[in-house]
């Protein structure tokens, strides 16, 4: 049982991290590039980078998978 719950923790923050930066870029989606500051820019650079580790997360969990101990390999 400890063993689901430790791989639907990891599921759970992955998809937290892949929502909370998407919610970022689709706020800042509305706002044109003259109209953009400084610090709204860095916001899209590290909501960008937020996604993309969540995605790298998911996919390094479920690539590991099969490797396990206890998966027959």
């Amino acid at each position: 049982m400890q063993g689901n719950f430790y791989a639907i923790a990891l599921l759970g923050t992955a998809f937290a991290l892949i929502v909370m930066g998407g919610g970022a870029l689709v706020w800042l989606a509305p706002v044109t590039a003259e109209e953009m500051t400084p610090s709204q820019s860095r916001l899209i650079e590290l909501a960008d980078t937020v996604v993309k580790v969540g995605l790298g997360f998911l996919a390094g969990l479920f690539g590991a998978r099969p490797f396990r101990r206890g998966n027959g390999g």
